[in-house]
């Protein structure tokens, strides 16, 4: 088998990278921080994928390591050559195992192929990725070599199916699973769990026991306190039937002060109504009512305020009298005063003698007398104007001033005459003689209104005193009746009892605290009886228990012995199975470290779980005694001693990591001269950083 192309689309920091191999050593020598482990772990990735982890180390987590730093689609294609055609293999990678894809291709036919599926390794190599790491791909500085159970049965040359070594390490698995559950270090497991569970429940069962002795105890107790609770009990009822008997006596009581009181209110009202009649008899005739007498009251006030009325009327009639004889005088005087003829005479004569001097040609003096006279003229005119006006204003104030005398008198006399019939209708009413006085008037007035209310007064109380007198009969009578002959006779007849409330009521006091202290102790003991009851009421259950656990541990002990022989028997059958290969293993590695260093004599030994060592003096030592140089050397002889041991026909593809790193410079001269052997027979890359 062998690889014929690399092409990565995207992987870690390589992006782009397209790389042709050819048959023998394929030598990649790039400098660090180029990519060549990144490349290594493309090759295995194109064979088994990217395991998915949770992990969030990028040295457990090569997804998550190698994810593209540029972006992009994560992954490539790779062609190879096995004995039965040419492929091409296309994987690409998400952040998930459920987002891969894996196409595959026959390079014959160009069509898709079904040859292989995704688990392309381990069809191919016939090894699962843990086994292909051990082998095939030597990483830098990870050249230890740790068995499992594909490995195992490679190196047996043993058929998948058959199962027995690929399961090994399974079984060993759930065996020394399976033990742990049942015995772990420190008494831990279930075995110790069991046994544990027996000890409690052994001091449980004795405590039980204890418990039930004190469940006896307390009911014995228990019984003797409810002897002396049924006896406080029997006590305080016979005082609460003694104080119920006080409560009837006070009862009765109560009832027969009340019939004592009912009657003596129904005779006492009986008295006062007839007081009250014997008063409303004294009177002859019954006096006037309140409103008559509050009209006259009104009646009263009105003929004062008449009276002043009539005086201001008497003022109002001397005042327009006098007005209409002030304007009287007053015509004579404007008739005295009424002087415009003189003007009119004045203003004839100016005229004349104006009109003697133009006959005498004296214009001028003419003139003058005519202007004269005319005015003389206009002036009596305007004399004569206003002395009228002032004549017809005076005739109207005397007409309205004789107007205003008559309206003012004809009141005056009205308002008298009222005034008179009013008084009379007074006196009338209050019955008193005409023309009496109005202090005398108000004086009869509040005498009557005394007798009136007076009166008013005797007969509401009169009406009260029947209206309680009724309702005291009514009321005596209907509590008179409400108890039958029988019953009033023990009410009258009622007799107090020997002992006083509150002794009765001190006694039933003393015997209930007492009875609640009996109580309290009594719902103590029922209680510490419950608690120790359900501890005695275990003791079927938990012995039932201690059986079952008995079997339990019995059942468990046997099953971890014969597990414990199973394994031991899968030991021993493993070692018989693997011995078939450790001698060809052992000289492989002898003859690999023979030729990398053929001056030293070194005596390898290799075990069952493929862990190497070297005898020295008599004496089997580990490799970690050595240097790393050594280690690396003899581990590495390991590696190519299981390549050879794995693959006799079809061989694979070697890939190394630069794993000479800690070889000095003569022992990495001859690993290359023997990788340049090895690759006659075998396609190898070898990634390294030296010329």
């Amino acid at each position: 088998m062998r690889i014929r192309k690399i092409y990565i689309e995207n992987f870690g920091k390589l992006h782009h990278l397209e790389m042709d191999l050819k048959d023998g050593l394929n030598l990649v020598c790039e400098a660090n921080g180029w990519g060549k482990t990144t490349l290594a772990a493309f090759v295995k990735a194109m064979f088994y994928g990217l395991d998915y982890t949770t992990k969030r180390s990028l040295k457990d987590n090569e997804r998550k390591r190698y994810m593209p730093w540029q972006g992009g689609a994560f992954g490539g294609s790779l062609e190879f050559e096995t004995g039965d055609g040419c492929y091409r293999v296309e994987r690409f990678f998400g952040a998930r195992d459920k987002e891969d894809s894996f196409v595959l291709y026959d390079l014959e036919t160009g069509l898709l192929s079904e040859r292989y599926s995704q688990r392309l390794g381990g069809e191919i190599f016939g090894l699962d990725r843990a086994a292909y790491e051990r082998s095939c791909f030597l990483g830098q500085q990870d050249l230890a070599v740790t068995v499992n159970d594909s490995l195992n049965a490679g190196l047996t040359h043993v058929e998948e199916d058959a199962g027995d070594m690929h399961h090994y390490e399974q079984a060993m698995h759930s065996l020394e699973t399976r033990m742990k559950y049942f015995q772990k270090t420190g008494g831990r497991g279930q075995i110790g769990k069991i046994q544990e569970q027996r000890s409690q429940l052994k001091e449980e069962l004795a405590e039980c026991h204890q418990k039930e002795i004190q469940m006896r105890q307390w009911q014995e107790r228990i019984q003797e306190k409810a002897q002396q609770e049924k006896y406080l009990r029997m006590q305080i009822a016979s005082l609460e039937n003694q104080e119920q008997s006080f409560r009837d006596y006070e009862v009765r009581t109560a009832q027969k002060a009340q019939h004592d009181l009912l009657k003596k209110q129904a005779v006492m009202k009986e008295e006062q109504l007839r007081t009250t009649a014997g008063e409303l008899a004294e009177y002859v005739s019954v006096p006037l009512k309140e409103k008559v007498l509050d009209q006259c009251r009104e009646q009263i006030y009105q003929v004062h305020t008449m009276q002043m009325q009539e005086e201001f009327s008497e003022d109002q009639v001397r005042h327009t009298k006098y007005e209409v004889e002030k304007l009287h005088q007053d015509g004579k005087t404007l008739k005295g005063q009424n002087a415009y003829w003189l003007s009119v005479v004045f203003g004839v004569l100016g005229i004349l003698v104006g009109a003697v001097f133009f006959w005498m040609e004296q214009v001028a003096a003419g003139i003058l007398f005519a202007v004269f006279g005319l005015l003389g003229l206009f002036y009596a005119v305007w004399r004569y104007r206003r002395y009228k006006q002032k004549w017809n204003e005076w005739n109207q104030e005397l007409e309205q001033a004789e107007i205003t005398y008559k309206k003012a008198e004809t009141e005056h006399l009205e308002l008298q005459k009222s005034r008179k019939d009013l008084e009379k209708k007074i006196c009338q009413t209050l019955q008193v003689p005409d023309q009496t006085e109005f202090r005398e008037l108000e004086i009869r007035w509040k005498k009557m209104r005394q007798e009136t209310q007076r009166y008013s007064i005797l007969k509401q109380t009169y009406e009260v005193h029947r209206q309680e007198a009724q309702r005291s009969r009514e009321d005596y009578l209907e509590y008179r009746n409400s108890y039958p002959e029988e019953e009033w006779e023990k009410i009258l007849n009622v007799q107090k009892p020997e002992l006083e409330k509150e002794e009765l009521c001190y006694r039933r006091n003393l015997y209930q605290s007492q009875h609640e202290e009996v109580l309290e102790e009594l719902q103590d003991m029922q209680n510490q009886m419950m608690r120790v009851r359900e501890w005695a009421e275990r003791i079927p259950e938990l012995e039932e228990e201690h059986a079952y656990l008995d079997q339990e541990l019995e059942k468990a002990v046997c099953e971890h012995r014969l597990l414990e022989k199973t394994m031991q028997y899968l030991r021993t059958a493993r070692d018989q199975f693997s011995v078939r290969y450790l001698r060809d293993l052992q000289n492989g590695i002898e003859q690999y470290v023979h030729t990398l260093v053929p001056e030293v004599k070194l005596a390898p030994t290799v075990d069952v779980k493929l862990k190497v060592g070297f005898q020295e003096a008599g004496t089997t030592r580990d490799l970690e005694s050595l240097s790393a140089g050594w280690q690396d050397l003899i581990q590495l002889a390991e590696r190519f001693s299981i390549v050879d041991a794995l693959y006799q026909e079809e061989q694979p593809v070697l890939i190394l990591d630069d794993p000479f790193v800690n070889l000095d410079d003569r022992k990495r001269r001859r690993a290359m001269r023997l990788l340049n052997d090895m690759a006659e027979k075998r396609q190898m890359i070898y990634f390294t950083c030296r010329s």
